[in-house]
């Protein structure tokens, strides 16, 4: 696929993600609702509440009955577009007024009724009694004058029911932009009045009125798309599948899509793009890029461009391949060879023209193996007076090796008492200058063999360790099974 190879700020490709935004607006009255360009738009519909019962009036001996309350009226129905509807809650009934027979007797009067919860329809849920809240009723009529002989007062006004609720949430294309829809908001039922008292007992109290209703509607603007980036796949030594998708169109489809990638981890800067052109609808997708540089770490996300804006996936990573070379026959190299990374071998050696005989033989040295990164430091010294010698390593030493280990042999003459008086360490009070370490105990004037080894530790052997012992199969270039040498296990190449 072409590509431009251009270097352009993030900021003008890439500056922030697309934002979607809202509206809302709330109906407590009857009106028109104008359809704005949205995403999705989710319509709430709370019927109006009842109206609580007026509470019955007390009654006083002689002077006859208290009054019964009257009832609330229902909470009226609130609708959007006419079919997603709340309907409004049931009113409560008033409270019974108190009695007395005239001769000294009397009974409390009954208590109203509560009204029925309001139900709702229309909605992709409907609820009953979740709506508006209903009036509470009226308490009964009862004096607490102490110069009155009361009789028991009226009866507590029933409580009016809440409203139903219904919610709604329409996708594109259910509602036409610029359209209007009817809103109609019923009001909250009306409370009932107390019943009158007799004598100088108290009035029932009015209930209380029902809650309106109301529609409250939410949506979202168009905006850009929704977009993941995935995971790299089939990564070589300098290509590579890119893969993203569109998770959701948020309400225009892709005009362009594709990748942006580069070696910079924030993507501040990109090397190239891929523009795999428009896209219907949500989906997945994938680009292949090639022309990569081996062993490099490159940085990718995806992105989506509709009517509304550009949209971007969060950014990931891939690393390139380094190349392997394998090799089935002898190679010859004259000249210099230098490897970036491990060597590993069955065996190794050095070979030159036999030192003796150079003409017709070859002269082989194996290499000094071990299961440690080891380095060998060796040397003769020849003790003081005192049967001394403090030998100097390689001002390097220090920095690339750990766990020393020390040897010293005397030369021609025994030494029992020969031994390392001081571990390496620097020159100057142990804190500056190269490296020493010092044996003692010797022959004045005789001379030793010494041999010191570390293992190293510098940053590339602590990136990179060797392994001595590793498992066939999983990240080993060889598979379970598999030998490296089977002619010399009487078996095939191939997995048992």
């Amino acid at each position: 696929m072409p590509k431009a190879r251009v270097l352009f700020l993030m900021l003008l490709l890439f500056a922030l993600p697309a934002l979607a935004f809202a509206g809302s607006q709330n109906f407590t009255s009857s009106g028109t609702f104008t359809v704005p360009t949205y995403v999705s738009l989710t319509v709430t519909v709370n019927g109006s509440g009842g109206g609580g019962g007026g509470g019955g009036g007390g009654a006083y001996i002689f002077y006859g009955n208290g009054g019964d309350g009257s009832a609330g009226t229902s909470g009226g129905t609130v609708s959007f577009n006419g079919n997603v509807i709340g309907n409004g809650g049931g009113f409560g009934t008033g409270g019974g007024g108190g009695t007395q027979d005239g001769g000294g007797g009397s009974s409390a009067g009954s208590t109203g009724s509560n009204g029925s919860s309001g139900t709702a329809s229309g909605g992709d849920t409907n609820t009953t009694g979740a709506g508006a809240g209903g009036g509470t009723g009226g308490g009964g009529g009862f004096t607490a004058n102490p110069d009155c002989q009361q009789l028991p007062g009226g009866g507590t006004g029933g409580n009016g029911a809440a409203g139903g609720k219904a919610v709604k949430t329409y996708s594109v294309g259910q509602l036409t932009p610029g359209a209007g829809i009817t809103v109609t908001v019923g009001n909250g039922g009306t409370p009932g009045g107390g019943g009158t008292s007799a004598g100088c007992a108290a009035s029932g109290t009015a209930g209380n009125a029902g809650t309106k209703g109301s529609v409250s509607i939410t949506w979202t603007d168009p905006a850009a798309p929704t977009v993941t980036t995935s995971a790299a796949s089939g990564v070589t030594i300098n290509s590579a599948t890119l893969n993203g998708s569109i998770a959701a169109t948020n309400g225009s489809d892709a005009t362009q899509h594709g990748f942006a990638y580069g070696t910079v981890s924030t993507l501040t800067t990109v090397i190239a793009t891929t523009t795999l052109g428009s896209k219907s609808g949500t989906g997945s997708f994938s680009g292949a890029v090639s022309s990569l540089s081996t062993g490099t770490t490159y940085y990718v996300r995806a992105y989506a461009t509709n009517s509304n804006g550009t949209g971007y996936g969060s950014i990931q990573n891939f690393t390139t391949a380094s190349p392997t070379l394998t090799i089935n026959k002898a190679v010859t190299i004259n000249g210099d060879l230098n490897i970036t990374g491990a060597l590993s071998k069955s065996s190794g050696s050095f070979v030159i023209d036999h030192p003796l005989d150079p003409k017709n033989k070859l002269l082989y040295h194996s290499f000094v193996e071990s299961p440690e990164v080891m380095n060998v430091y060796v040397g003769r010294a020849t003790l003081d007076d005192a049967g001394k010698a403090t030998i100097s390593l390689p001002t390097y030493f220090l920095p690339l090796n750990k766990d020393f280990r020390y040897f010293a042999t005397p030369i021609e003459v025994a030494m029992p008492d020969l031994h390392l008086s001081v571990k390496v360490k620097p020159r100057f009070l142990g804190l500056l200058g190269t490296p020493v370490f010092t044996i003692a105990g010797g022959s004045p004037g005789g001379e030793v063999s010494w041999m010191v080894t570390g293992v190293r530790h510098d940053p590339y052997i602590l990136a990179n360790p060797i392994i001595p012992e590793v498992q066939k199969g999983a990240g080993a270039p060889y598979a379970q099974g598999m030998y490296i040498h089977p002619e010399l296990y009487a078996t095939s190449t191939k997995q048992k």
